[in-house]
């Protein structure tokens, strides 16, 4: 069963379970971002976006969610990561209109460590919100929507804003 979590730049995100972990009795739960058409028939980039998530599951990041596959199915792609467990910046802000500066601090700290970490790999996250900062459950702070792509793959944006609404989620078998 997918559940809808949300949309990031590159698409839909859902959540699923991975069928792998099931013969030694594990429930593993991830989130699944449906890459569009658009951007699995451009080979140059979506090879460019496939070399750019390796290279972050090779290095991962405490402060950034954890990428765990990138591929394709049929027509469409997928980007499987960690599934979290609490809310956004925004929600909490939205809870809390104004946190008090020892809550703010800690966040911004990890926010500042997760896009030093990436500026050091030429991937800069272009579109850093209150919602692509999520705060655990276990008060742990991860960047979220990161296209790891140089500050000059405006092509992203553009093939991004071609798809078309209604994706065709029974398409996919994850």
């Amino acid at each position: 069963m997918l559940d809808r979590l949300g949309h990031g730049r590159l698409g839909e995100i859902l959540a699923a379970t991975d069928d792998s972990y099931e013969e030694i009795g594990v429930e593993q739960r991830l989130a699944i971002q449906i890459i569009p058409e658009g951007v699995v028939r451009d080979n140059k980039l979506f090879n460019k976006l496939n070399l750019g998530y390796s290279q972050l599951r090779a290095s991962n990041h405490p402060n950034i969610v954890d990428f765990m596959h990138f591929g394709r199915d049929g027509k469409f792609g997928y980007l499987a990561m960690e599934l979290l467990d609490g809310a956004s910046l925004r929600l909490v802000l939205d809870d809390a209109e104004t946190l008090p500066l020892d809550e703010v601090r800690p966040v911004i700290r990890c926010v500042g460590e997760a896009l030093r970490f990436l500026h050091a790999k030429d991937v800069f996250h272009g579109n850093l919100t209150t919602r692509n900062v999520f705060i655990t459950n276990k008060l742990a702070v991860r960047l979220l929507d990161v296209l790891p792509v140089g500050p000059a793959e405006a092509l992203v944006r553009g093939i991004v804003n071609q798809v078309t609404a209604g994706i065709e989620l029974s398409l996919i078998h994850i």
